[in-house]
């Protein structure tokens, strides 16, 4: 990367930028940028409100086409995939969610983590925000107060909870959304967020050209790293209150990246790294905040307008 490019940082506004990679997956127009500042990556050009909006609406042929690709490297369905990611969540940062009884979730897909939430106990509001029709269509069989966009939610809600799981980095313009979903937080209430980090150790620690190829993708405008969400909160009348870095693919998978190129990890690779070992590499990985995801509370900032 040159130290200056004729981009802009778009989460950042920094002239630190230069070209990273040349390949974004399904989209072949595209490259990838990353800020030296932030320590964010960005794709190049950036879509259109219009382009995302038609975007929203195929999402779920998107995922389809991108579980295709990964079923065949994998022994699990990517229901069961998605099911196992919702458990280890609710192990990792459930604790934010005590005692809650009002709860947004944002990008609320199946309803997962609504149910997670449900199956914890009786809450008095649970609603739940997809673009995707069919989805919006499931939450609401689910008996969820559902929307397509948080536009759409009324005003006057507010929420103990608002969280939102690997969506921000699908946003055009986060600080307008972070702003917007902001109103809806309860003072002294939580929004809990959970993106991909820019650290994910195959490409800071291993760079492997493969998973580059899969990893970058056009539904991703962004990959933040931690400097860039501690601006974006600021930016957005908000403030971190609390981070866990958290590595969700283990050694089996990262061998099977170094060994064939490919996602998922082999059963054969996952017998005998299982354990003591899977355990130490995840908890090294996490020491060093090198991990392939990040959580982040945060709270209303009553020195930037978020009275409490």
């Amino acid at each position: 990367m040159s130290d200056t490019d004729d981009k802009l940082c778009p989460v950042c506004g920094s002239e630190r930028t230069g070209e990273f990679w040349p390949h974004v997956w399904g989209s072949p127009d595209k490259t990838v940028h990353v800020c030296a500042t932030c320590r964010s990556f960005f794709i190049w050009p950036q879509s259109t409100a219009d382009e995302q909006a038609a975007f929203d609406q195929d999402y779920a042929a998107y995922i389809d086409a991108r579980a295709a690709e990964v079923a065949v490297h994998i022994d699990s369905s990517f229901d069961d995939m998605v099911d196992d990611s919702i458990e280890k969540r609710w192990a990792d940062i459930g604790h934010w969610f005590k005692d809650a009884q009002t709860v947004l979730e944002i990008g609320a897909e199946k309803g997962g983590f609504l149910d997670r939430l449900r199956a914890d106990g009786p809450k008095t509001s649970l609603v739940g925000v997809d673009a995707c029709p069919a989805y919006t269509e499931l939450l609401a069989e689910k008996g969820y107060a559902a929307f397509a966009y948080v536009e759409d939610v009324p005003e006057d809600k507010r929420f103990e909870r608002v969280c939102f799981f690997s969506l921000l980095e699908h946003i055009l313009d986060p600080v307008a959304f972070l702003r917007r979903t902001a109103t809806h937080l309860e003072p002294g209430g939580l929004m809990v967020i959970e993106v991909p980090l820019s650290r994910d150790p195959l490409v800071s620690i291993y760079d492997i050209d493969a998973f580059k190829n899969f990893y970058f993708q056009a539904m991703h405008p962004y990959v933040f790293g931690l400097e860039a969400l501690d601006l974006l909160l600021e930016r957005s009348g908000l403030m971190r209150v609390d981070v866990r870095f958290k590595q969700r693919y283990g050694l089996a998978n990262h061998l099977q990246w170094l060994k064939e190129g490919a996602p998922g990890g082999s059963s054969a690779l996952s017998a005998i790294f299982d354990g003591a070992a899977e355990g130490e590499y995840i908890a090294a990985l996490e020491k060093a905040e090198t991990t392939d995801t990040v959580y982040v509370a945060a709270k209303l900032n009553p020195d930037t307008g978020g009275a409490e």
